[in-house]
């Protein structure tokens, strides 16, 4: 049986419809598929900005263990006093008041300092004027 004769024996409507049922099937199939490119493109956002996150994370510990570095001959003679003012208290509690308010000001310290050695450099250089 030909296809004009298959639709000679429908009826208009029923041609519509099971063009319709074609064109839906299509259409949701189109939506399927960018649904799932949205979901792979949100994946790989995710997985750009964790890594981005893990890399900043990574530079931030790398800064961190340099400042802790430079700063751990003033941290010994820190621990080394606050140790013999408080002959009650731990090394872990040392470490405690260390992390709070101890190393902030140290570091804070230490910024200072550096920026003030730069500053009189640049004077002493006789490029910069104050």
């Amino acid at each position: 049986m030909s296809l004009q004769t298959k639709h000679r024996n429908l009826s208009t409507e029923q041609v519509i419809k099971n063009h319709n049922a074609r064109m839906e099937a299509f259409a949701q199939a189109e939506r399927d598929a960018q649904a799932e490119r949205d979901r792979r493109n949100t994946e790989a956002g995710e997985r750009y900005r964790a890594g981005l996150e893990a890399k900043r994370e990574a530079e931030r510990q790398k800064m961190e263990a340099a400042i802790d570095t430079r700063i751990e001959p003033e941290k010994t003679r820190i621990r080394r006093e606050w140790l013999a003012n408080h002959p009650d208290k731990s090394d872990a509690a040392f470490e405690q008041v260390w992390q709070s308010h101890l190393r902030p000001n140290v570091v804070e310290n230490l910024e200072r300092a550096e920026g003030e050695a730069a500053m009189s450099r640049k004077r002493a250089s006789g490029n910069y004027r104050v």
